[in-house]
């Protein structure tokens, strides 16, 4: 027998026809979505004066393929709508980087781990009975790696998804998103990154 599906979709929406497409904890609002995927994360940073730890203006950029964690918990609110917390990683092993007017750091290898962490409050919007859903987030973030020092900085996640059930309280998927962000850098100016992935995700409900 086929186990029919909930609402939409959505985390905790209720029962409604279907079979196969993912559905929500009938007993219960709550959510756990886990994701995981390959990206390519690049950072720009244009530093426009000379100051204490530089002696000229210069710009560049680092980049590389990435992978991208993710993790949100959150709860229904409507037949159509989540809200949720969601954090978000991309993470690369030495980036190839390029850089103009700073003598000494042309293009070369950086060394090291290099990533982009966001976190902050989010919503996904599934449309009616395709379980296909549109999620965004407006993010806290912060850029690191050894020639980087970036302080904190503000961003925003974007995405398009698909959901099918896999057991009663468990739905796997995938995600096609963008994880982008803006901060200062104590080294490098104003650093702006962004990290398109395509991702895997396993939703508990």
């Amino acid at each position: 027998n086929t186990v029919p599906a909930a609402g939409y979709g959505v985390p905790g929406a209720g029962s409604a026809a279907g079979s196969l497409s993912v559905g929500p904890n009938e007993y219960g609002g709550a959510f756990v979505r886990l994701s995981v995927g390959l990206g390519h994360l690049r950072s720009d940073f244009e530093h426009d004066q000379a100051g204490e730890y530089s002696d000229t203006s210069f710009a560049g950029s680092f980049s590389g393929t990435a992978t991208t964690l993710g993790a949100a918990v959150g709860g229904q609110v409507s037949d159509h709508l989540v809200v949720f917390v969601e954090l978000l990683g991309s993470f690369l092993r030495d980036p190839t980087a390029a850089t103009t007017g700073h003598p000494g750091l042309d293009s070369q290898t950086w060394g090291g781990t290099y990533g982009l962490v966001s976190i902050g409050p989010a919503v996904s919007y599934y449309f009616e009975q395709s379980y296909i859903y549109a999620t965004g987030a407006l993010t806290i973030t912060r850029l690191f790696g050894k020639e980087i020092d970036g302080k904190y900085g503000f961003g925003a996640n974007l995405g398009i998804g698909k959901e099918w059930r896999a057991t009663t309280n468990w739905g796997i998927g995938v995600l096609v998103g963008l994880q982008a962000a803006s901060a200062d850098d104590k080294y490098r100016g104003t650093t702006t990154s962004f990290a398109p992935s395509f991702r895997l995700t396993a939703l508990w409900y």
